[in-house]
């Protein structure tokens, strides 16, 4: 315990000894818990118990031992004010000792230093630029449907794919049996494969005609299909070298 805490106890004992018995009654359960808080290193606690002990039993000491605390909060122009006090009560030679000495060192303690708070930024101003606007998406640049969105048109286009791959190997099968035909063994192996390549050829003819009709067809369905006309219809008719298609009424 320190000095100053072991002078705090003292005056605090002193105080409760000393005190006329009615009102050393009243004040010496708060100076007993002041004592205690004390101990515990709870001195905002104890300094309210040593204020209420002195409006209940005003004592010099009491004032001695409310500036002490308030030096060990590190209040000294407080702590100085209850030492003032507690001297205009002409207390003996020792404690006005103690409490000058006190005075001294308190007002040798600079302050200490005060927290600044941080500025806070300034907000800054709303942008007087009004936001631009999105634009609607509009429609797309070539105006056909999108596959996804029609499947009618999407099965037909698949269709045409499906139709000039089968006309291509149809063509490279001719164009190979001609080869062929070329370097047979025996004239009926080449008339055969003269014969396999010029019906070859005409499948392949028909498959990418029909390959055109339908990609066409297609696309024409996916052109016309949100144009809100009448019902329409595609036919497609083989027709030598080619096929012939034809439409009407609504997809």
């Amino acid at each position: 315990m320190s000095f100053s805490s072991r002078l705090i106890t003292v005056t605090l004992v002193a105080v409760v000894a000393l005190a006329p018995r009615a009102h050393a009654d009243d004040a010496k359960p708060h100076i007993e818990r002041a004592t205690e808080l004390h101990k515990e290193g709870k001195y905002t606690e104890a300094l309210d118990e040593l204020r209420l002990a002195y409006r209940l039993d005003p004592q010099p000491n009491l004032l001695y031992a409310i500036a002490q605390i308030h030096v060990k909060l590190g209040k000294c122009p407080e702590a100085i004010t209850y030492y003032e006090q507690f001297l205009a009560t002409e207390p003996a030679a020792g404690p006005a000792a103690a409490a000058r000495q006190a005075i001294d060192v308190c007002k040798s303690t600079p302050p200490p230093p005060e927290v600044t708070p941080e500025p806070t930024p300034p907000t800054p101003p709303p942008d007087p630029t009004p936001p631009t606007p999105t634009p609607p998406p509009g429609p797309t640049a070539t105006g056909v449907t999108p596959l996804y969105k029609d499947p009618i048109g999407a099965a037909l286009v698949g269709a045409g794919v499906v139709a000039g791959v089968v006309g291509i190997v149809l063509y490279r099968g001719a164009r190979s049996d001609l080869d062929q035909a070329e370097s047979a063994t025996t004239y009926q192996d080449s008339e055969q494969l003269v014969d396999d390549s010029h019906r070859k050829r005409t499948f392949a003819a028909i498959a990418g005609g029909g390959a055109l009709v339908l990609v066409g067809a297609g696309v024409i369905h996916m052109v016309v299909r949100d144009r809100g006309s009448d019902e329409r219809s595609v036919a497609i008719t083989p027709a030598t070298g080619g096929a012939l298609v034809t439409w009407g009424g609504r997809f």
